[in-house]
């Protein structure tokens, strides 16, 4: 489950991109780049007779590379309905037959930057303690438990369609589902960079809807971490995370112009909680973008860090606030 794995989880996803070329051989370089928003770009393909795609994302706090394929071509729409549920709880149960594969890499820049500094360059990082307790920091970090990670994704994506005033077709929703594994060699704890070998497998169920200027999404997943050491118990993992936006209106009711996440890991064997993470985000529109802060507390009770002993024998809580600054475009 360690190195081999994710080494090969790499390759394949290079050896997905090298080897990406048209019916005529066309490459990538020559495929249909879009780049909007402005820190997305997405070059669509064909590979195979297939739809294939790759996407590049950067942000502050989270930017990765992914490439999609196509495993079964349909070429049915799916009509969007109403009736929510019984849409994504059809496309959860055609999940279990795969019909499309997505490999992706994912860095934590933020995390990232704060954990190196912590681990390789403690004494700057101590000139950012803050008098009342706490780093800048570490405040400004999102809790993550890894700098990088790579993942491989197979099971279902639609994307829903309904007929505009115009009697056209317009996409307005996508649902995806299915099995995700992730990995990697670095964690972070207590701050600091950890090498080990780490998995996590999920199941994944997630909703995004389009109208306008009007965007929402959802994101759900379940699933097992094990972090590869054997000081620290491996746990079940539950993440929500829900955002409603809408670029050109402003209101103060809590779930408008919004995000709200939650992550919970629990030691099977003894029920016993380990980590709860809860943030909020609250935006305003400016101009095209939205602005605005997170903030959010991440409890956790486990076995501390310290570079020079490794994990302490005794368990103990720590709590940890979370702010920093969000730029949605």
């Amino acid at each position: 489950m360690g190195i081999n794995l994710l080494a090969s989880l790499i390759m394949l996803f290079c050896g997905l991109v090298n080897t990406c070329r048209g019916e005529n051989g066309d490459s990538l370089a020559t495929a249909e780049i879009s780049r909007t928003p402005l820190n997305r770009m997405t070059a669509h393909h064909s590979m195979l007779g297939r739809e294939a795609a790759l996407t590049v994302v950067g942000e502050p706090y989270r930017a990765f590379a992914n490439y999609y394929l196509a495993l079964v071509q349909r070429d049915e729409l799916a009509v969007w309905d109403n009736q929510e549920v019984v849409l994504y709880r059809d496309l959860l149960v055609d999940s279990i037959k795969p019909e499309f594969l997505l490999a992706e890499l994912t860095v934590y820049p933020v995390d990232w930057f704060a954990s190196e500094t912590q681990t390789y360059n403690n004494q700057w990082y101590q000139k950012l303690n803050i008098p009342s307790g706490g780093n800048l920091l570490a405040i400004l970090s999102d809790g993550i438990q890894e700098p990088w990670s790579v993942s491989i994704f197979a099971g279902m994506l639609r994307t829903y369609w309904e007929l505009n005033d115009d009697y056209e077709l317009q996409p307005v929703a996508s649902g995806l589902a299915g099995p995700v594994l992730t990995g990697g060699w670095q964690q972070i704890f207590d701050g600091y960079l950890v090498r080990s070998d780490w998995a996590r497998l999920e199941w994944k169920l997630k909703g995004e809807q389009s109208a306008g200027t009007r965007q929402q999404h959802w994101d759900l997943k379940l699933g097992f971490r094990w972090f590869g050491i054997t000081d620290l118990d491996n746990v079940l993992t539950l993440s929500l995370n829900r955002g409603k936006y809408e670029s050109h209106s402003h209101s103060w009711r809590l779930s408008h112009n919004s995000e709200t996440m939650l992550e919970w890991q629990i030691v099977p064997a003894r029920l016993q909680t380990t980590r709860v993470i809860f943030a909020y985000g609250k935006y305003l529109p400016v101009r095209k973008l939205l602005l605005g802060l997170k903030a959010g507390i991440q409890y956790e009770n486990r076995r501390r860090y310290v570079p020079s002993t490794g994990f302490s024998k005794h368990y103990k809580d720590d709590i940890t606030l979370i702010l920093h600054p969000v730029i949605i475009f």
